[in-house]
């Protein structure tokens, strides 16, 4: 009988990169000549610090995030958002069509919003699986789960990148060089633009190379591994299969309003900063308000609430053993450490592939692409004005590198995970395909841009 590939659970896996940094920088500790219990003791009180991290970039941003996925999970159980995944799968016909329609889709909807491509990614598998289900049809149930995870791939080279965004607001990039203890300097830009980054030519090209090659390789891989096939079993829920009508009663009047004020605020920023409104908190309203306004009932808006939220359970948990690893990190110097191993190597013309594979590396320990920015960003800015190399083509890097090792780093693919009841180990061999695939085209846009 063959035996079947097994995973540790991505709890398990969270757990053990605790405790390989925590005997890493203990390591280091013990290098520089400091004792084992005063060792000990800084780095057990780094972890609890980094574990209930309440600046903007810890707890407040975890909560920002899980919030994003649970609003953009609620949304996507309306009946326009059921409609609308009817109508997209009700082409998905075989493992081949279907690996194409549900990358295509997450790929789109990652570059407009990462949250809400991680969840209608996940809701459009599980309406695939119920379908072939009740079909007794069998499908590659690995590839297509597969699919769906791709927009964690583009993500953060689209409008909801942590990196790119953060860098369009006035003076974020001084203020964050200056916490990071380097000196300010006239060579650090007051803010870098969308269009010398999300809107360049070489990241306009990666998303359309993306955009091709990613489907095109499912497509041949589905085709390659028939075996691989199997009738899913799956879990039916129930859908509302009645006619979509807006009722003027107080959910309704409260999603709008809701609605308004994320307008108001959109205007107001416009007008005020050029970085925009394209942040965590004001697609959050905006969620919040089009979830409210689309149930158009408080009851069946707080039942879904329910099931996302259950749905969203791992990366609560998890969230902050990762803050954890970040506050060991930090402390310790390791963050740095893995940097500046691979940039004190570069030269001008390598720099940029150099911070694309230490910005790849580290995301395994640090997942957040925010707080990746924010530790790693200050090293790669500093070193690319002293190689004389572009800051916003370094941004990308960091940016490329951060999505590119999400396909080895399964802490994002939990929302779904949970929702299709998939297993990491039934999506990894093909997540490890697209990893081989994607680097091909960040390398080549790094090396010829």
């Amino acid at each position: 009988m063959k035996k079947r590939l097994v995973f540790p659970s991505t709890l398990s896996i969270a757990l053990a990169l605790s405790a390989f940094v925590f005997l890493s920088a203990m390591v280091l500790e013990f290098r520089s000549g400091k004792g084992i219990l005063e060792s000990t003791d800084k780095l057990v009180l780094a972890w609890y610090q980094g574990l209930w991290d309440n600046t903007p970039g810890g707890l407040y941003f975890a909560f920002q995030i899980i919030f994003i996925l649970v609003l953009g999970h609620v949304l996507a159980l309306t009946r326009p958002f059921e409609i609308l995944i009817d109508f997209i799968t009700n082409y998905c016909t075989n493992s081949a069509n279907t690996a194409v329609i549900i990358s295509l889709s997450s790929i789109l909807l990652a570059y407009l919003n990462w949250g809400l491509a991680l969840v209608l990614g996940a809701l459009m598998v599980r309406q695939v699986l119920q379908r072939f289900n009740q079909m007794n049809k069998p499908l590659n149930i690995g590839l297509i789960g597969a699919s769906a995870y791709v927009s964690m791939l583009v993500w953060h080279g689209g409008l909801s990148g942590s990196s790119p965004i953060k860098a369009m607001e006035p003076m974020a990039l001084r203020e964050m060089m200056k916490n990071a203890g380097y000196p300010s300097s006239n060579e650090i830009p007051e803010l870098v633009g969308a269009s010398e980054t999300l809107f360049s030519a070489m990241n306009l090209t990666v998303f359309f190379a993306l955009l091709v090659l990613i489907p095109l390789t499912l497509y041949f891989l589905a085709k390659k591994l028939k075996h691989k096939e199997q009738v899913p079993q799956v879990e039916s829920r129930p859908s509302r299969k009645d006619v979509f009508v807006f009722k003027l009663n107080t959910a309704f009047f409260t999603g709008s309003l809701f609605l308004v004020i994320a307008f108001l605020v959109a205007r107001f920023q416009l007008i005020n900063s050029s970085a925009g409104f394209l942040n965590v908190n004001f697609i959050n309203l905006s969620l919040l308000g089009l979830a409210i306004l689309f149930h158009n009932n408080f009851e069946r808006f707080t039942d879904a609430v329910k099931l996302a939220i259950g749905d969203a359970s791992g990366i609560l948990i998890q969230f902050p053993l990762y803050f954890g690893i970040i506050g060991l990190m930090k402390v310790s110097g390791l963050s740095n450490l893995l940097s500046e191993a691979l940039i004190d190597t570069a030269t001008a013309q390598s720099f940029s592939i150099l911070s694309f594979l230490s910005a790849g590396l580290l995301n395994f320990f640090i997942p957040s692409g925010g707080g990746q920015f924010y530790i790693q960003g200050p090293i790669l800015i500093q070193s690319a004005i002293e190689y004389g190399v572009s800051i916003p083509k370094t941004i990308m890097a960091l940016s490329y590198g951060d999505q590119w090792t999400n396909m080895l780093q399964p802490f994002w693919a939990l929302p779904l995970l949970g929702i299709t009841k998939i297993r990491l180990s039934d999506i990894f061999p093909y997540c490890l395909a697209l990893f081989a695939v994607s680097g091909i085209v960040f390398f080549a846009a790094l090396l010829l841009f």
